[in-house]
C-alpha cells in the first residue's frame, strides 16, 4: 500500500503478488486488504478489467470467514 501511495502501482502490484505467494506457499489465508490493494494498483495501470475482478475477490474474502465480522 505504501508503494500505491507512493506512485509506484507496479512495484504495489508486485509486492501484493510476491504476499500472496508466500502466504499461500506456508498456508496461510489471504486478506481482503490485499485484493483491494491490488484492485488499485491495477486501476492505477489503466487494467480495469482485472482491477473488476482483484475489487470482487476482495469483497467475496470479505464475507468469508474468519474476515467476517461475525465469527
Amino acid at each position: 500500500l505504501a508503494r500505491l501511495r507512493d506512485g509506484d502501482p507496479e512495484g504495489a502490484l508486485s509486492s501484493v503478488e510476491r504476499s500472496v505467494a508466500l502466504q499461500r506457499e506456508v498456508g496461510l489465508t489471504t486478506h481482503p486488504s490485499d485484493w483491494a490493494t491490488a484492485a488499485m494498483a491495477l486501476h492505477s495501470l489503466g487494467r480495469l478489467d482485472e482491477a473488476r475482478a482483484r475489487l470482487s475477490l476482495a469483497t467475496s474474502e470479505a464475507e468469508l470467514p474468519p474476515w467476517r465480522g461475525d465469527s
